[in-house]
C-alpha cells in the first residue's frame, strides 16, 4: 500500500483506540459506584452490642477507725476498696462513683482548717452522738466534713461525693473500741 492511503486508516484506528480506552475508563468508574452502593446497601454494618453490666445492690457496712475515733455507714460493692493507714482512710470503687478521705492527723487538719475559711462555705453543723459536724462545699462541689469528738476534743476531716455525704451524716458516731 502507497503510504499516503495509509495514513487515514492509522488515524481512524488510532482515534478508535483512544475513544475504547475512554469508554473503558468510563464504564469502570459506573461498575465502582455501583459495587460500592451494592455493597453498603447489601451488608450493613452491624453494631457490636455492648454487654450490659451487672448492678450489683450495695450493702451497707460500717467503717470504724480507731486511730481517727470516728465509725460511720457507707454502701459496700464487690468493687469497692478500702486502704486504712494509721491516721488515714480510702474508700473508692472501680467505677468511681463513690469516694471518701478520712484524714486525722493533726498537721493536715491544720492546713485543712486554713484552706476552709478562704475557699469553702460552711453549709450547716450537725450534733449528735457526741460528735460535732460541720459541713464545709465548695464551688466545685466537694464536700468536706470536719468532724470533733467532743470527749477528748480530737479532730477528724472526711472529705466524701455527693452519693456518700447523706449516709455519713446521718451515722457518723464516736467509735469505741
Amino acid at each position: 500500500m502507497n503510504r499516503k492511503k495509509a495514513t487515514p486508516y492509522i488515524f481512524i484506528v488510532t482515534l478508535l483506540l483512544i475513544i475504547v480506552f475512554m469508554g473503558g475508563i468510563k464504564y469502570g468508574i459506573r461498575v465502582e459506584k455501583i459495587n460500592k452502593t451494592e455493597v453498603l446497601s447489601l451488608t450493613p454494618i452491624k453494631k457490636q452490642a455492648s454487654p450490659t453490666p451487672i448492678i450489683e445492690k450495695p450493702t451497707l457496712k460500717t467503717l470504724a477507725h480507731p486511730g481517727c475515733k470516728v465509725s460511720f455507714i457507707y454502701p459496700y460493692t464487690s468493687s469497692t476498696i478500702i486502704k486504712k493507714a494509721t491516721h488515714s482512710a480510702t474508700i473508692t470503687d472501680k467505677m468511681q462513683k463513690l469516694k471518701v478521705e478520712l484524714d486525722c492527723k493533726k498537721e493536715d487538719i491544720n492546713e485543712i482548717q486554713k484552706k476552709l475559711s478562704k475557699d469553702y462555705t460552711k453549709t450547716k453543723t450537725i450534733i449528735h452522738s457526741g460528735v460535732v459536724v460541720e459541713k464545709y462545699t465548695s464551688n466545685k462541689k466537694i464536700n468536706i466534713l470536719l468532724v470533733r469528738n467532743k470527749l477528748d476534743n480530737s479532730r477528724t476531716v472526711i472529705l466524701a461525693s455527693d452519693n456518700i455525704l447523706p449516709f455519713i451524716e446521718s451515722s457518723i458516731q464516736i467509735y469505741k473500741p
